[in-house]
C-alpha cells in the first residue's frame, strides 16, 4: 500500500468477487449514442441527455467496499422504481498500460470493470452512469516494478506518500491508459450508458493535496523540480525572483520549497496565548506565498489536462466532472483548490462538486445550514453544474456492526436520529441545490443501505422531482439579494492556516444561511467582470488582495453602483507588493488605521444590543480600528472600546465597514435588511428561495412569521395560506427539524 489513508483504501480496494455475477454482459437496447452535456439555457446550467432536460440527482453505491453488496440490489430497485436512473460508483480495477519484459503492450483485460456495471444493470437495465476515475494507478499495476520510490510524495518527517502530483511519469501513463480506457468503453455496447467521467486525484480523489493538512508540503523531488520550472517560467529572471524573495542568493537551480514550520502542520487553530498572524510578511515569506501559487495551478494544469483528455475521447458528448473549488472548507494557503476562476472558464468541464459541508459537524443536522463547499453560484453562472454529493450517516446505518473506525462520528458527524430527520434533511438538501441551480447524489458511503428505505425514496419522487422537472421546463437563473464575494487569490496570502479562513469564511457561509435573506456566493472577480448578477447587497468576504488591474475596476464599479456593500476585515490590505493602509481607505471610502489587539465587537447604533466577532482573548495582527468622522459607528471592540464597524451614506449608497471576522446572523440580518434585502425570516431559519419558492427549514418547534414581499402568497398543496393584512407576515406551524416547501404566487 502506497498510503495509509483509509478514505483511499476504501475507494481502492475491489468488490469481493462472490459478491459478482459472474455473467455476461446485461445491455439494454438503447439508443445507439448517447450525448450528455450541461447547457446553458435561458442563463441556467441544465443537465440535458440527448437533448432533454435531466434533473441531476444520482445514486451512489460504494461497490468497491467489501462487506455490505448484498446492499446494492435493493437501493438500485428503489431508485429505478421512483424515477432515478443515473448512478455513480468507484470505477476501479480498469487496466492501465502495461508493457511487458520485451516492452510491447500488454492486450488490456476490462472483464472486472465491466462487472462493475453489469451489476447495476442486471437491476435497472435503464440505469446511465457517471463513473468515478481514480488517476493513482491500482497496487496491481506492474509499472509500479519500473518506477522509482522517488516519484511518490515525500514529507519532512522522512515519510513517503501517495504518487506525488508532480510526478511526470505517473501522470503520463494516467493519461495515456484513461483515453484507451475511454475509448473502448464509448465503443463498445455499454457506452450508451455512460454519461461522463467523473475524474479524482489525490486525497480521497478530491484534489486537495494528499496529507498537507497533516505533514505540510511534499519535498520530492518531482515537486522540487516542478517548483523550480514554475519559478523560472514565472519570474523569467533570477534578478526578479531576488527582489521578490528580497533573497540576493536566490537562484532558479537551487530554489527550495519552504522549510517546515515546526508547529504548523498538522493544521491546528491558534492556541492560547498565541498571536493569529492572518498574512504572509512579504518578502520573507514570499517563498510560501509562491509555493501555495504552484501547487494550486499544478493541480489545476493536472484538471484541464484530464478534462481534454476525456472531451476528445467522447468527442465532446459526455460529461467530465471533478471534485474541486472547497473555499469554504480547506484551511491553508497551499491546498492546491484556489484557481476556481481557471477551471470555470475551461470549456472542456461540466460539473464542479464536493460533499456538502462538514465544517462544524453539527451543521449537518436539524437546524444546520448545510452549505455547499464552494462559490455555487459561480459555477452556475460560468455555465458549469454544481453536484452536492449528499453522503448523510442516515438512522439506517448500524453504527455498532456498520460504522468503520475511520468513520468516526468525531471525525464526520453524527447519523440522523430518525427518518423524519433523513427525509427532512434530505429535503432541506434539495431545496438549496435546486435553489441554486445544482444537482447532487445521495452517496452510500459505506455500502450499508442507507437510502434502502421506500419511504426515502417516495418522498423523492412524490415532493421533490415533480418539482425539480417544473423548473426544468422554464429554467431561470438564480437571483438573490445578497451577494457574498470571496476571492481565491486572497488565500494565499493568508498566513494563518485555519482561524481565518474558518472563522472569516466558513461560518460566515454558515451564518448568512440563517440570516433569512436570499442569498449567493460569487467569485470576486465575477463581480468585476460584471458575470455576477445585480443584487442590492453585496458583501466582500476577503478581499485582501487585489490585482493592479483589478483595483480601478473594483472601484469604478463601486462608484457607479446604487448597491449597499459591505466591507468585511482587511479589505485591500495586500496589495501586490506589501502593505496598504491607503489601497483600504481608498477602496473602502473609509478612514482606517491598524491597531492590533482582540477581536470581538459590541453593537452600536443600527447593530445596538448585539456582540459578534472572534470571540477569544488572543491578539490579532492586523487589526483595524475606524478613526473617520464621516462614520456612524456600529460597534466597539470590546477590549478597548475603539470603533471596530461603521455606516457611511454617499447619496443612494451605503457602505458598510467591520473589522471583525465571525459576523453573527443577527448582525448580518440588519445589515441586509439597511442595504435594501428582504427578510423573509427572524428566527435563524435557513432559508432558500428564488422567488417562485421558498424553502423554510428549521431546527426548532413552534411558530415560525414569514414576511412576505407585497403583491405575493404563499401557496402549499395548491392552497394559499392566510396573509396578516396588516404585518404582510404568513405564521406557518413547525416541528422541530422540519423542513417546509412553498410556491410563491404573485397577484396581478
Amino acid at each position: 500500500m502506497l498510503t495509509n489513508d483509509p478514505l483511499i483504501r476504501m475507494r481502492s480496494v475491489p468488490a469481493v468477487a462472490v459478491l459478482i455475477a459472474m455473467t455476461a454482459p446485461i445491455i439494454c437496447a438503447m439508443e445507439v449514442k448517447m450525448i450528455a452535456r450541461v447547457e446553458t439555457i435561458n442563463q441556467t446550467p441544465v443537465l440535458t441527455l440527448n437533448g432533454k432536460p435531466h434533473p441531476a440527482m444520482i445514486f451512489f453505491f460504494n461497490s468497491s467496499m467489501n462487506i455490505g453488496q448484498e446492499n446494492l440490489r435493493p437501493q438500485v430497485e428503489m431508485a429505478r422504481s421512483h424515477g432515478v436512473h443515473l448512478y455513480s460508483m468507484p470505477f476501479v480495477n480498469w487496466p492501465w498500460l502495461e508493457y511487458d519484459k520485451e516492452m510491447k503492450p500488454v492486450p488490456p483485460d476490462y472483464t472486472e470493470s465491466t462487472r462493475i456495471l453489469d451489476r447495476y444493470l442486471e437491476v435497472d437495465p435503464e440505469a446511465l452512469f457517471l463513473l468515478r476515475i481514480w488517476s493513482t494507478p491500482p497496487h496491481s499495476w506492474k509499472g509500479w516494478e519500473q518506477l522509482s520510490r522517488a516519484e511518490l510524495a515525500l514529507y519532512d518527517d522522512g515519510s513517503t506518500g501517495m504518487a506525488s502530483l508532480a510526478s511526470e511519469p505517473l501522470w503520463k501513463a494516467f493519461l495515456e491508459s484513461f483515453q484507451r480506457m475511454v475509448e473502448h468503453f464509448e465503443a463498445s455496447p455499454y457506452g450508451p450508458h455512460i454519461i461522463g467521467y467523473h475524474i479524482g486525484g489525490q486525497n480521497s480523489t478530491e484534489w486537495f493535496c494528499d496529507m498537507y493538512r497533516e505533514k505540510g508540503p511534499d519535498y520530492s523531488a518531482p515537486n522540487q523540480t516542478g517548483f523550480r520550472r514554475w519559478l523560472e517560467k514565472q519570474y523569467r529572471t533570477e534578478n526578479a525572483l531576488q527582489s521578490s524573495w528580497g533573497d540576493p542568493d536566490a537562484a532558479f537551480q537551487t530554489a527550495q520549497i519552504p522549510k517546515f514550520e515546526k508547529g504548523r502542520f498538522p493544521v491546528r487553530g491558534i492556541q492560547k496565548d498565541e498571536t493569529l498572524v492572518s498574512f504572509y510578511l512579504l518578502p520573507h515569506d514570499r517563498p510560501w506565498v509562491d509555493y501555495s501559487r504552484y501547487i494550486s495551478e499544478l493541480v489545476t494544469d493536472r484538471i484541464m489536462d484530464a478534462a481534454g483528455v476525456s472531451r476528445k475521447a467522447t468527442q465532446g458528448n459526455k460529461l467530465t466532472a471533478f471534485f474541486f473549488g472547497y473555499l469554504f472548507d480547506l484551511p491553508g494557503s497551499m491546498s492546491g483548490h484556489w484557481e476556481l476562476e481557471r477551471i470555470l472558464n475551461c470549456p472542456d468541464i461540466d460539473i464542479l462538486c464536493a460533499p456538502y459541508s462538514y465544517l462544524p459537524l453539527e451543521e449537518r443536522l436539524s437546524g444546520g445550514s448545510s452549505g455547499a463547499m464552494s462559490l455555487i453560484d459561480s459555477v452556475a453562472a460560468h455555465g458549469k453544474l454544481w453536484i452536492n454529493e449528499d453522503d448523510m450517516r442516515t438512522h439506517l446505518i448500524d453504527k455498532e456492526k456498520e460504522l468503520p473506525v475511520w468513520l468516526s462520528e468525531e471525525g464526520f458527524g453524527k447519523q440522523t436520529s430518525s427518518l423524519s430527520e433523513t427525509i427532512n434533511l434530505l429535503k432541506r438538501n434539495l431545496g438549496f441545490v435546486q435553489t441554486h441551480r445544482g444537482g447532487t447524489w445521495w452517496m452510500d458511503l459505506i455500502a450499508a443501505g442507507s437510502f434502502a428505505d421506500d419511504a426515502i425514496w417516495g418522498a423523492l419522487k412524490t415532493e421533490i422531482l415533480p418539482k425539480w422537472e417544473k423548473r426544468l421546463s422554464n429554467p431561470a437563473p438564480y437571483q438573490p439579494d445578497v451577494a457574498i464575494l470571496v476571492d481565491p487569490m486572497s488565500r494565499y496570502l493568508c498566513k494563518n492556516d485555519w482561524d481565518l479562513s474558518f472563522h472569516g469564511l466558513t461560518l460566515l457561509r454558515n451564518n448568512a444561511m440563517k440570516s433569512g435573506a436570499s442569498v449567493g456566493f460569487y467569485l470576486l472577480s465575477d463581480f468585476i467582470n460584471g458575470i455576477a448578477p445585480e443584487c442590492p447587497v453585496y458583501l466582500f468576504a476577503n478581499a485582501f488582495w487585489l490585482s493592479d488591474s483589478y483595483y480601478p475596476v473594483l472601484q469604478s464599479r463601486i462608484k457607479n453602483s446604487k448597491s449597499a456593500f459591505i466591507w468585511l476585515y482587511a479589505p485591500g490590505f495586500m496589495p501586490p507588493d506589501g502593505i496598504s493602509l491607503e489601497r483600504m481607505r481608498s477602496l473602502t471610502g473609509f478612514n482606517l488605521v491598524q491597531n492590533e489587539g482582540i477581536m470581538g465587537s459590541l453593537g452600536k447604533g443600527l447593530l445596538e444590543g448585539l456582540s459578534w466577532g472572534w470571540p477569544t482573548s488572543n491578539r490579532v495582527s492586523p487589526r483595524f480600528v475606524l478613526e473617520d468622522s464621516r462614520a456612524e459607528t456600529l460597534g466597539v471592540y470590546r477590549d478597548c472600546r475603539l470603533p471596530s464597524s461603521g455606516m457611511v451614506h454617499t447619496g443612494q449608497q451605503s457602505s458598510f465597514f467591520l473589522g471583525d471576522f465571525e459576523i453573527s446572523p443577527d448582525v448580518l440580518r440588519r445589515l441586509f435588511r439597511a442595504g435594501g434585502a428582504h427578510i423573509w425570516t427572524e428566527g435563524g431559519e435557513v432559508v432558500h428561495t428564488d422567488r417562485d419558492n421558498l424553502i423554510i427549514h428549521s431546527g426548532n418547534a413552534g411558530s415560525i412569521p414569514v414576511s412576505l414581499p407585497a403583491g405575493t402568497l404563499l401557496v402549499r398543496n395548491g392552497e394559499g395560506l392566510k396573509t396578516d393584512p396588516a404585518s404582510g407576515k404568513v405564521e406557518i406551524t413547525s416541528k422541530a427539524g422540519e423542513t417546509h416547501w412553498f410556491e410563491i404566487s404573485r397577484s396581478n
